[in-house]
């Protein structure tokens, strides 16, 4: 399993189709894009005044190990 994700300073990373992680899913392994807090996709403003700034910018890597856990709830395959 690779997990990626970026949600930081209002950008994010849209799910497109990428030639580059090809080989690795010629070698079974599962890519996965998590859509973190921080990518300005419900605003700007709104997340970063109340979910996003100082002790709340936390959210941002909870949200990572919750789709990580999901994942592996699910049974999708790592190793």
């Amino acid at each position: 399993l690779h997990l990626y994700g970026y949600g930081s300073y209002g950008m994010c990373v849209e799910p497109s189709f990428s030639s580059r992680v090809l080989p690795l899913c010629d070698r079974g392994v599962v890519y996965a894009i998590a859509h973190v807090r921080g990518g300005s996709e419900n605003g700007r403003w709104q997340w970063y005044e109340e979910a996003g700034k100082f002790l709340s910018k936390r959210n941002t890597f909870n949200d990572f190990v919750d789709v990580a856990g999901s994942l592996i709830e699910s049974g999708t395959p790592f190793e």
